[in-house]
């Protein structure tokens, strides 16, 4: 016989948050997990194969049928969950010798338990058995089971990525447009200084006038002294 695990633990917390927190389904069909937001397969039309272990986990606890039909036990887990999980727990994994009636076993004594409970385990295996286990006997103690994200999340969060940066192209488009035009404005706009200097001098057939005027410009105009 083979443990029932579940490989995706956030899968499971959608499955057990759903007892608790909606009504019954008629069944919980692939359509039903889907919609709690568990990933589909590659065509969208089934569940995720991985996912389908956390349906398996409710039929070991004894919380569907064989055929996915919910039972009594899921109609008394949504009014004591508390109890329900607890139940469910030890219908999941029987423990004759209650090493699992201790308040918190170590993984330690989980490993060895699964070891005794089922051969030939591969430690990855042990691991998600103890893992599963540490789920439900969380819901069992009234700890807060809360999914870490869902695939909807994951799909609201990707069209949100895609949105902010087409909004940050437009965004860095706007401004290098507005640049180029504050820079077109800018140059239009610069004011240009143009000096015209007059000088009407006298006749002077000698030309010292002029030599001296242009002497004159040049020490003062044309120099850094």
């Amino acid at each position: 016989m083979s443990p029932r695990y579940a490989k995706i633990i956030n899968d499971l917390k959608l499955l057990l948050l759903a007892i608790e927190k909606r009504g019954m389904p008629t069944k919980v069909t692939d359509a039903y997990m889907i919609s709690l937001g568990m990933p589909p397969s590659s065509d969208g039309t089934k569940l995720n194969k991985n996912s389908v272990s956390s349906r398996g986990v409710l039929i070991g606890m004894k919380l569907i049928s064989d055929d996915f039909v919910p039972t009594e036990l899921w109609a008394t887990s949504r009014t004591n969950f508390q109890a329900g999980m607890a139940e469910g727990l030890k219908n999941l994994y029987p423990d004759p010798d209650g090493v699992l009636d201790a308040d918190n076993p170590s993984d330690l004594e989980l490993t060895n338990l699964f070891r005794s409970m089922f051969s030939n385990l591969a430690p990855p295996t042990i691991k998600m058995c103890i893992r599963t286990f540490r789920t439900i006997e969380g819901g069992a103690k009234g700890d807060s089971i809360s999914p870490a994200h869902t695939a909807k999340d994951d799909k609201k969060k990707s069209t949100q990525v895609k949105k902010n940066a087409t909004s940050s192209d437009k965004d860095n488009a706007g401004t290098k447009k507005a640049s180029k035009e504050e820079v077109a404005v800018a140059s239009a706009t610069t004011p240009q200084l143009t000096i015209n200097i007059q000088l009407h001098v006298p006749s002077d057939p000698t030309g010292d006038v002029y030599e001296k005027f242009f002497t004159a410009m040049k020490k003062h105009l044309l120099t850094n002294e």
